[in-house]
Formats: structure tokens, C-alpha cells, sequence
């Protein structure tokens, strides 16, 4: 299981050790993140979730509640919300996020909405809102057909590419 949980963090890792932390996400958008070598993990203390850094000698710890997210190995992870970050693995009007479960977003810094695992069904709870919104009704009927992560990535990458087709 924790295999599984750290998959997302390793599919997101890439050659870099630079890492840079961002306190909100103005700090992502004009380059104001601070700058660590690299990022050590997450771990809990009580009951708050805690990343760890490491910047020469020197580690750095820093609430998830605390940061909007951070940079690690050409990846974007956001954790301004949850207790594990969760990594970007598609950008555009609408974010896919991934770490031990699916989200996406309007846009970087939309709020996240927890998507069911896929194939348990209608996800008619976590996608009422953007149901609404005409724009979205194609991606929503994709979502709901979705058998697997891999499918709810295509369905983002389908929408935000402009291939997506209503299914009703």
C-alpha cells in the first residue's frame, strides 16, 4: 500500500535533485519559491503532515497546511489542502492531481475535487458543480465512464485538448 501511495511521487521524479518550495501560489507564479536541493519526503507529527527538505547540510521542515506546494525533480506536487502532496500529471483549464487518490482542478489553483475511485459509478456528488457549467458536461460523462486512472487522465487531457464530445 505504501508502495502505492509513493508512486505518483516517483512517476513525477526526474533526473533534477532542485527542489523549490512555494508558500502560496503567487510564490509559483513570478518565480518566489525558496530554494532547497532536495526534497526529503512527508511525514507525520501528531496530527499535522510535515515535508521535509534538505538545503546543504541543513533540513527544512515545513507544514503542508503552511505551503501551497512545491517543485521536486520537474515535478509540481500542491499540498496547500491535504496530508500527502498530490502531483500535477496534466495542466490546463483542468488540473489532474494524483497521489494516493484522483483530483482535478480548475486551472493550478482551482480547489481540488476528490474524484471516487473510478468504475464505483457517478461521480454526480464530486462533480455537481462543474455539471453545471456547460463547458464541463462532456468531461463529467467522461469521468463517470472512466474504469481506471489512466482513463480519468485521458478524459482531462481529452477536454483540455478540445477532443471531448458529449455523451448523452
Amino acid at each position: 500500500m505504501i508502495a502505492l501511495a509513493c508512486l505518483p511521487l516517483w512517476l513525477c521524479a526526474q533526473d533534477s535533485a532542485r527542489a523549490e518550495v512555494y508558500l502560496d501560489v503567487a510564490g509559483l507564479r513570478n518565480g518566489g519559491g525558496i530554494p532547497q536541493d532536495d526534497y526529503l519526503g512527508t511525514v507525520r507529527s501528531g496530527f499535522k503532515a510535515i515535508a521535509l527538505f534538505r538545503k546543504g547540510n541543513k533540513r527544512s521542515m515545513y507544514s503542508l497546511k503552511k505551503i501551497w506546494g512545491f517543485r521536486w525533480r520537474g515535478g509540481l506536487f500542491r499540498c496547500d489542502v491535504y496530508d500527502m502532496p498530490v502531483c500535477l500529471l496534466e495542466e490546463g483549464e483542468i488540473c489532474y492531481w494524483q497521489a494516493e487518490r484522483t483530483y482535478i482542478s480548475e486551472g493550478i489553483d482551482g480547489e481540488l475535487i476528490v474524484l471516487p475511485e473510478p468504475g464505483r459509478g457517478k461521480n454526480v456528488k464530486a462533480l455537481a458543480q462543474l455539471r453545471s457549467d456547460v463547458r464541463y458536461v462532456a468531461l463529467c460523462d467522461c469521468l463517470d465512464a472512466a474504469e481506471d486512472r489512466a482513463f480519468v487522465g485521458r478524459c482531462v487531457e481529452g477536454h483540455n485538448r478540445g477532443g471531448l464530445i458529449g455523451m448523452n
